[in-house]
């Protein structure tokens, strides 16, 4: 149910964005999407199938994730969350700031990483996206001063990290348990 429920928001966010970002700007010229913000992309035909094959992509990696999932935890003892986190995302024992600028050696591993990351993260780029439209359009003299392409983008990123560390800290929970039940000859 988890994987269906994440599944239905991630196509539904997307086509009320899509919807959304038509009734605005049915010309693409106020798109904030580095499609058509940095690389000139003005056609909804290429952008529909770009966003279209983002989203079928990032199911499949969640879909890895959900039914194939292989992150095991660290069978070291009395781990704190910032190195279980740095385990949790490389494989091996790192400082949890290496995730902010190293990627996961091996394609596995990143598969595994990234359908935790990028489905919540792009759902909740959905949710960003589709009310900003709304704000930018029902509520400008309280929004616009706030609208920004670096402020979105931070949001966005902010989000990715957000959906970490909340994926990594059930995890932790679970590594603990286990530990405990471990210790206690269960």
């Amino acid at each position: 149910i988890k994987f269906l429920s994440l599944t239905a928001w991630l196509v539904i966010t997307r086509t009320v964005d899509v919807f959304a970002t038509f009734q605005f700007t049915p010309d693409l010229q106020k798109e904030a999407n580095p499609m058509v913000s940095v690389f000139g992309l003005h056609s909804w035909s290429i952008m529909l199938t770009v966003i279209s094959l983002l989203v079928a992509g990032v199911i499949y990696l969640y879909y890895i994730h959900v039914f194939k999932k292989d992150l095991p935890h660290p069978v070291e003892k009395g781990m704190a969350f910032s190195e279980f986190s740095g385990y949790l995302f490389f494989g091996e024992k790192r400082p949890w700031y290496h995730m902010l600028y190293h990627i996961p050696k091996g394609l596995k591993r990143n598969v595994q990483v990234m359908g935790v990351i990028l489905p919540y993260g792009l759902a909740f780029a959905g949710l960003v996206s589709t009310l900003m439209w709304y704000g930018i359009y029902f509520l400008p003299e309280l929004y616009r001063p706030y609208h920004s392409v670096f402020a979105i983008w931070t949001l966005l990123g902010l989000g990715c990290i957000a959906s970490w560390l909340i994926f990594a800290w059930v995890e932790f929970d679970k590594y603990r348990l286990k530990v405990k039940a471990k210790d206690a000859g269960i």
